[in-house]
């Protein structure tokens, strides 16, 4: 039997159902605003979009990826001593 004639005559499958499948977001493409932080002892803010390279904290580095034990550069407040502010 010819190849061309078999292929012709298997059925046509329809395309499988995604449907059972559940969908998440892609939390590495997920955007979150840069937010602030403002030590509550001396009032020095830091920026998330900005970091601080001076202290060596590269733009982009949000709060919770700053080590525990860093301190304010200014006044020497702990981390816990910073509150979020809308700016």
């Amino acid at each position: 039997m010819d190849v061309a004639l078999r292929a012709g005559s298997r059925k046509q499958q329809s395309p499988r159902s995604l449907s059972h499948l559940r969908i998440f977001p892609n939390l590495m493409t997920e955007k979150k605003e840069f937010r602030t932080w403002m030590c509550l002892i001396c009032g020095f803010i830091y920026d998330e979009a900005a970091g601080s390279p001076d202290e060596g904290i590269a733009p982009g580095t949000r709060w919770e990826d700053i080590p525990p034990n860093w301190t304010c550069p200014e006044c020497g407040a702990r981390k816990e001593d910073f509150e979020m502010i809308a700016v």
